[in-house]
Order: structure tokens, then C-alpha cells, then sequence
């Protein structure tokens, strides 16, 4: 056990100090183009799997937690829908994220194998959602619901 610990202590030190456990180049820290960029570090991906894994499993409050808010919902392009903090978040989960909707993200992620990042952003399921590549947030939502847009209009009409 004290070897299994000093050995994590290690891995976490050279993590730390700059690099990833596998020692690996990190092309998404160390290319500096606004190009789309499909080499991805295990490290970002891992991020993104964690988001995924995260709504799989129905871990709510840390999806709510992965989120930079406010966070945008867009459609082709074109702003459709805000959400401002965790709060309205969690009131309106249901709808950002149904059962069809959570496994549609979990295929798109599980068969995407050129995840790519661009203007310090990195991606999935051809953008089906966007995280910021220092921070490891999600900043854009690229699904749309009607149900959510419905709700939320409502929400707004009452008060």
C-alpha cells in the first residue's frame, strides 16, 4: 500500500510540474492555431469523458458543477436559449438533459475519435458540446429541445 501511495504521489508530481502521467506532447496546450485541431492529450479527453460518464450515470450535481455559467444553448449557430446559474440548471435539467438527449451525447462521445479543440475550446460529437481547454467547463450546449425552450418561455411569461 505504501508503495501503491508513493507511486501516485509521483505520477501526481510530474502532472503537476508540467506534463501528463504518460509523459505524452500535448498538442491541444502546445499548438497555439485557431485552427481546429484534431490531436487531443489524454488528459483533455479525459475531461470530457468525465462530463459524459457524469450524465450516464445520473450524477447531477456534478454535471451542474462542470458548467461555466451562464451557459449558451445554440441551434445552427443562432443563440436559442440561457441558462444563468446551477440553480436554474438543476430546475430545468430534465429538459437540457433527457434520458434520448444523454444518450445520443454518450454515442456521439463513444464514437468520436477525432475529439478536436480551436480557440481555446475543445470538442465532441461535432460540437455537440463545447468546454473551455483551461478550465475543463462546458461553455456552449449545441442540442436543442424544444421542450426546454417551451418551459423556460414559460417560465419567463410567469414571472
Amino acid at each position: 500500500m505504501k508503495k501503491l501511495i508513493q507511486m501516485l504521489i509521483v505520477c501526481g508530481l510530474v502532472v503537476v510540474i508540467g506534463g501528463t502521467a504518460s509523459g505524452e506532447d500535448c498538442g491541444s496546450k502546445n499548438n497555439s492555431s485557431n485552427y481546429p485541431n484534431p490531436i487531443m492529450c489524454s488528459e483533455h479527453i479525459a475531461v470530457m469523458k468525465s462530463f459524459v460518464d457524469n450524465l450516464k450515470n445520473g450524477n447531477i450535481d456534478k454535471v451542474v458543477n462542470s458548467i461555466d455559467y451562464p451557459i449558451i444553448f445554440r441551434k445552427s449557430g443562432k443563440e436559442i436559449a440561457e441558462i444563468k446559474d446551477s440553480e436554474q440548471f438543476k430546475k430545468f435539467y430534465e429538459y437540457i438533459f433527457p434520458k434520448n438527449k444523454i444518450k445520443e451525447i454518450v454515442i456521439k462521445f463513444s464514437n468520436d475519435n477525432e475529439y478536436f479543440w480551436k480557440n481555446g475550446r475543445m470538442m465532441f460529437g461535432s460540437g455537440a458540446i463545447w468546454f473551455d481547454l483551461e478550465s475543463g467547463k462546458v461553455y456552449t450546449i449545441n442540442h436543442y429541445d424544444q421542450k426546454l425552450i417551451t418551459k423556460m418561455s414559460g417560465q419567463s411569461e410567469e414571472g
